[in-house]
């Protein structure tokens, strides 16, 4: 058996309940180890952790609006083509 074929005997059916009920574990499992550090931590570590989760939350910010800016710009570039293209068309004809 190759590795393409992994699991194409198994029904879709049975791996996306599967692969659905995993995540609903694994995030319970999230959930109650962060119970679990939230009443075993102090006040100091959760101000750190606060900052923390500020900045990276800042970054993702940063990087969406980047990312925004170059599908613009490519969207804005490829639009004129087209127009150009079109404006070529029409002056040969």
């Amino acid at each position: 058996m190759s590795q393409t074929e992994l699991l194409y005997p198994y029904s879709s059916v049975a791996i996306a309940i599967t692969l659905f009920l995993t995540m609903l574990s694994f995030n319970e499992i999230g959930f109650q180890m962060g119970r679990f550090v939230q009443k075993h931590t102090d006040s100091a570590v959760k101000t750190l952790t606060g900052s923390i989760q500020a900045s990276v939350l800042g970054l993702l910010a940063l990087m969406l609006g980047f990312t925004f800016s170059m599908s613009m710009q490519r969207y804005d570039s490829r639009s004129m083509a087209l127009i150009e293209e079109a404006n070529a068309i029409g002056t040969t004809l």
